[in-house]
């Protein structure tokens, strides 16, 4: 059947599901460690991916909803995660090693969230590391 949409904006799933795979298998080998689950104590996690630092599509009520947010994940076990672009002083000569531990501790935290939420955009493409079974809120403009 045809493809009804956007062709720009389409990844085929097969290659998705793919990327997800070796970067999971990946970060597995890095971080010696394949921890999908959640123990029974530790808390629910709530990803809120910030464009605080964004000239667009900033959220204006930012810290009233994080306030709120915060109010309810107290009475769910839950921690709220505030994630944000790490701006690095428009320094380009980050090492490697330091940038494959980004992208490891982002892979890892985005896996084991079981909420995020976000404005629609690019700060929500780490969602393609998120379980199946994690809610997305995406709110648009």
């Amino acid at each position: 059947p045809p493809v009804v949409g956007p062709a720009h904006c389409l990844t085929p799933a097969p290659l998705l599901q793919a990327l997800r795979r070796s970067v999971f298998k990946a970060v597995d080998q890095i971080s010696n460690s394949d921890k999908t689950k959640r123990s029974a104590n530790e808390k629910l996690k709530i990803i809120y991916c910030s464009r605080s630092s964004s000239p667009t599509r900033r959220l204006r009520e930012e810290g009233e909803l994080l306030s709120r947010m915060e109010e309810v994940a107290k009475t769910k076990n839950a921690e709220v995660i505030l994630f944000e672009k790490k701006l690095d002083n428009g320094n380009m000569h980050t090492s490697s090693a330091s940038l494959l531990k980004h992208v490891v501790d982002t892979v890892k935290l985005f896996r084991s969230a079981s909420v995020i939420v976000g404005v629609h955009g690019a700060s929500l493409a780490n969602i393609a590391f998120a379980r199946k079974s994690t809610l997305v809120i995406e709110m648009g403009f």
